[in-house]
């Protein structure tokens, strides 16, 4: 039998693949961005308050009598002018016709009276003398009374002062008698509403009236105010002032008794751009910041204006806004190094 020798290279080709060249391969380390913007950088005074109403009356009764007709429902809306409530005035009509017939009578003999003074010496027409003669017959007095009388009808009609919302303790019925110095209701205007806020005293000189106050809202949005008095006074056991906001409130989402989270603007600085605190590292005893180019970052020496935890302004012609700059997974990169971009969501 034949010997067959197998030569190298001659039989199945090599399933071994080359190994890749280790300093061939692109690693990029993946840094998260964010845009500069052209904001200024906001100071504030973080703090709550309670809210209450501008304009808040309560409605009660001066004279007692039996109801005629009742709009004192509670959270309903009244305009200003609208009548409250009516009691029945018959009894007042009476009081009235006898006081004006009273009146007349007494007007008829101070007539007389004056005109048979008429011949008198001219000090006799004095103001004290006529007013003596009005006491005299009777007619000061008519006139208390009939002025009176005619209180007593308007009192039993009851009118809204201003547009608000009622808050109505009991329902009235027609008939129901009700008594003197009774509180029927409170009408509250919500319209507009100012909140008192608590500062302590080391920030009470940084308010000044005027300035700018955001609510936050439950569901985190916003309401914007403005400081309209400061109070004199600190509260010794807390140890803080208070400062009064007013707030338009047309959709009557502020209630009185509310506590309110709010931060007060004290000031702001503006640079050419502003850039999340975060991007702000320090080498070798100076600040900077990575800017995107492409697919590579610059470092870029800043000397911010101003920085808070959120944010630093910048007045630096080599940043501005709408750059995209380094934020996170920065710490280690350096200059003219290429990056996978991720921007920060």
């Amino acid at each position: 039998m034949p010997l067959i020798l197998l030569l190298p290279g001659c039989g199945a080709k090599s399933k071994t693949k080359p190994e890749p060249d280790s300093n061939s391969v692109d690693i990029r380390p993946t840094v998260i961005f964010a845009r500069a913007d052209h904001q200024p950088l906001y100071y504030y005074i973080v703090t709550q308050g309670v809210t209450e109403p501008v304009s808040k009356i309560n409605v009660q009764l001066k004279i007692s009598g039996f109801v005629r007709w009742s709009l004192l429902r509670d959270g309903q809306a009244v305009e200003k002018g609208d009548t409250l409530l009516d009691l029945n005035d018959e009894e007042w009509q009476l009081d009235l016709q006898q006081a004006q017939t009273t009146y007349q009578k007494a007007k008829a003999a101070y007539d007389v009276e004056k005109i048979m003074r008429k011949d008198g010496p001219a000090s006799s027409d004095t103001a004290y003398t006529n007013y003596m003669l009005k006491v005299q017959s009777g007619l000061e007095q008519a006139e208390i009374d009939m002025n009176k009388a005619k209180l007593n009808i308007d009192y039993g009609h009851i009118v809204a002062p201003f547009f608000g919302v009622l808050a109505v303790p009991q329902t009235l019925s027609p008939g129901q008698y009700v008594t003197a110095g009774t509180q029927l209701a409170t009408i509250v205007n919500l319209s507009k509403m100012q909140v008192r806020l608590d500062v302590i005293e080391g920030d009470m000189d940084r308010v000044k009236v005027g300035q700018s106050v955001q609510l936050i809202m439950q569901d985190s949005s916003r309401m914007e105010g403005k400081i309209t008095g400061i109070s004199p006074l600190v509260d010794q056991n807390t140890k803080t002032g208070q400062v009064v906001a007013l707030f338009q409130n047309p959709q009557h989402r502020l209630l009185p008794g509310m506590t309110i989270n709010a931060r007060i603007l004290t000031r702001s600085v503006e640079g050419t751009a502003r850039v999340p605190r975060a991007a702000v590292l320090e080498r070798e005893n100076r600040l900077l910041v990575f800017k995107l180019h492409g697919d590579e970052v610059d470092w870029v020496y800043v000397h911010p204006l101003a920085m808070n935890n959120e944010w630093a302004e910048l007045n630096n012609k080599q940043i501005a806004p709408g750059d995209t700059i380094a934020v996170d997974r920065h710490f280690a990169l350096s200059h003219k190094e290429k990056v996978t971009v991720k921007m920060e969501e």
